[in-house]
């Protein structure tokens, strides 16, 4: 997803044309999830990304884009019953650090074990990581598997794409101490973002690369390439569902990102809705709103954006500088 500040339209006189990923891509939607007829996934250089989503006909507001049933988006509770016995193991593994237990039903038991388990089995630097961290080192290691399995969910993972600064990082494996691939990655971020000092950039791509060591030590996690870059892949396309769930849901994760959205979500008991909000002409680009609508951004926010999403905001948009 990539940072669109206003609405693009294509020139109805330049063909989208659909590459064979895009149609592959869709062969697996139509499967799973009804997709409106007149939008596609297009890879092509006149999207803001590279790739995303376009109306082939002209749209009107209120038009449903697409219908997303709650059991096909990839959260934690769902791959739990897809992938049982990779579930237990990631239980136990949690457990070990305090992690993982109900505590509403044994609130006094899972603050005593927490207590007990984090002293004797993790070291200081490790101490602060909370469970709400863990959500992204659960879905890789279940993105990983729904691979290794052929799962149906397979198909549009392998779907899946970043190109940004911070991934490049993440798919070398790179380490806290490596400082001289942390400094170059900086100074690529720094192209997208100039206004952030290196500094902050350099501090920034440290803690995160720090949170996925500690995060190793808790879970089950494979220190390779793979995993690394599965873990920074998935993170810039997961989102925030409620109820303590965090995933990536089906299509939308291939609609990219606008402070000017031409479309808008709605949360049902068991599916969620995507449509127009306003007319949407043949060859504009559809886009969704990543960001809190009408919440001014922050620089630290923005920090965050450009290191987890790979988002970069303009500077006239920020308007809390908190650093």
């Amino acid at each position: 997803m990539i940072l669109s500040s206003t609405i693009q339209s294509v020139s109805p006189t330049i063909p989208l044309v659909l590459q064979p990923q895009d149609m592959k891509l869709h062969s697996w939607c139509e499967n799973f999830l009804p997709i409106n007829p007149s939008v596609k996934v297009v890879t092509t250089d006149q999207s803001v990304a590279g790739r995303g989503v376009f109306a082939m006909d002209d749209l009107q507001p209120d038009e449903r884009i697409c219908f997303i049933p709650n059991a096909l988006v990839f959260h934690q509770e769902n791959c739990a019953s897809c992938f049982p016995q990779l579930a237990k193991e990631i239980s136990k593994s949690k457990q070990k650090y305090g992690f993982g237990m109900d505590e509403k039903k044994f609130a006094w038991i899972h603050r005593l074990w927490r207590k007990v388990a984090r002293k004797t089995r993790v070291q200081p630097e490790f101490y602060h990581l909370e469970e709400d961290d863990l959500w992204q080192p659960e879905l890789t290691l279940y993105a990983l598997e729904a691979i290794k399995e052929n799962h149906p969910w397979k198909e549009w993972i392998d779907q899946w794409n970043r190109d940004d600064p911070t991934y490049s990082l993440f798919k070398k494996n790179a380490k806290v101490y490596d400082e001289e691939v942390i400094d170059l990655t900086a100074k690529e971020l720094q192209k997208q973002a100039n206004y952030f000092s290196d500094l902050h950039l350099k501090a920034a791509l440290s803690i995160r690369l720090g949170r996925f060591e500690e995060q190793k030590q808790v879970l089950p996690l494979k220190d390779d390439v793979e995993t690394s870059s599965m873990y920074s892949l998935l993170g810039s396309r997961a989102g925030e569902l409620g109820d303590n769930l965090t995933g990536v849901i089906p299509f939308h994760d291939m609609i990219n990102h606008s402070l000017d959205p031409n479309l808008s979500m709605s949360y049902g008991q068991d599916h969620i809705e995507i449509y127009a909000n306003r007319p949407i002409a043949k060859g504009q680009e559809l886009f969704l709103c990543y960001t809190e609508i009408g919440r001014e951004m922050s620089t630290s926010n923005a920090l965050w954006s450009l290191i987890q999403w790979g988002i970069p905001h303009r500077k006239e948009d920020i308007k809390i500088f908190d650093f």
